[in-house]
């Protein structure tokens, strides 16, 4: 008997790190329960997607930002979207920014009442859709990339400062780099190796480092490669300023102390969850970062713990989440 087939609907646009890793780690757990996956960029229009779904046996929102400030145009149109889908679908790891949906709340209520499960990692997600839903569908678990398999705890191998900058999205409403600022601050700290997650990042930094000849590299890669690369130049931290959500995630994974830059909601709120606000810097405030980083070189042995504990339970919430996810696909299909 062939093995079932479920679509997987991520951002594919860009070789960003974080949605790489979402779809493999959610690919990698359903090709070992036995079923085949496919995908499909989300931001495609409601028919062109229901037309790959239709050809698998289920949709799966595969995880990550998808409502950041703008809403996709297949959750706009999802009424569209389940007339013309003759399969189910379901929805896991999914965060939401911090703006006004009002435009677009029915949709967005449409949306939760007609999957078949619905997970979010943030319990400030949850709160605003079953809030919106008027009821309590949408289940807390934590961002998928807590179940990778191949992400080992506490191997980390060097003792570098690492630094992970992205453009600052939204400099209509948020302030932009200050470089003078900053470059003063990672030259204080010693910072030594860049972390890249996707090529234009990379491209667009001012600072200057000693491993360029690997980020020249990096732009040439293949994304399973990238994704690799990017864990190993993590690996070669002890601690990682870091704007990326999940830059901040693997690196707690590997042992890496994050310092995080709140940059938006999603990383306050995992570095809630992690257990490290204090080590957070909030944006515009990178004269900050030399006390944060000293902070978490005198303190490692406190933020080690905390982060094992914490990491622990967010791995169970998203390792049961798997769980049930399996058990109703069992059950659907």
């Amino acid at each position: 008997m062939k093995n079932k087939k479920i679509l997987l609907l991520w951002y594919q646009q860009e070789d960003n790190f974080g949605d790489m890793l979402i779809y493999k780690t959610t690919r990698e757990y359903l090709e070992r329960m036995g079923y085949d996956a496919e995908s499909h960029e989300i931001g495609d229009s409601e028919v062109k997607i229901s037309q790959h779904a239709n050809k698998c046996d289920f949709l799966l929102f595969a995880g990550g930002g998808i409502i950041e400030r703008y809403v996709p145009r297949v959750i706009q149109n999802i009424e569209n979207l389940v007339r013309f889908l003759h399969v189910p679908y379901g929805v896991i790891g999914i965060g939401i920014g911090d703006f006004d949906y009002r435009e677009n709340a029915e949709a967005i209520r449409f949306w939760v009442n007609c999957a078949e499960f619905f997970y979010v990692r943030d319990e400030e997600t949850k709160n605003y859709l079953n809030e919106l839903y008027g009821g309590e569908k949408v289940k807390f678990s934590g961002d998928v990339v807590f179940a990778n398999k191949q992400i080992a705890r506490n191997i980390h191998t060097g003792n570098g400062i690492g630094l992970n900058l992205r453009d600052i999205p939204y400099t209509d409403i948020q302030k932009d780099f200050d470089w003078i600022i900053i470059d003063r601050a990672l030259n204080e700290v010693q910072c030594n190796i860049l972390i890249p997650d996707c090529n234009d990042q990379t491209a667009n930094l001012h600072y200057e480092f000693d491993n360029v000849k690997e980020l020249g590299d990096y732009k040439m890669l293949v994304p399973n490669v990238k994704i690799d690369e990017t864990i190993l130049a993590i690996q070669n931290c002890n601690i990682i300023i870091a704007m990326r959500f999940h830059v901040v995630l693997v690196a707690a994974l590997l042992g890496v102390i994050p310092v995080p830059i709140l940059y938006c909601p999603k990383v306050r709120y995992l570095a809630e969850q992690l257990g490290i606000m204090e080590l957070a810097v909030e944006l515009g405030k990178w004269e900050k970062i030399p006390e944060k980083v000293e902070l978490a070189k005198r303190m490692r042995h406190k933020y080690i713990m905390d982060l094992t504990s914490n990491i622990v339970k967010l791995q169970t919430n998203v390792q049961d989440m798997y769980k049930n996810v399996l058990n109703k696909l069992e059950e659907l299909l």
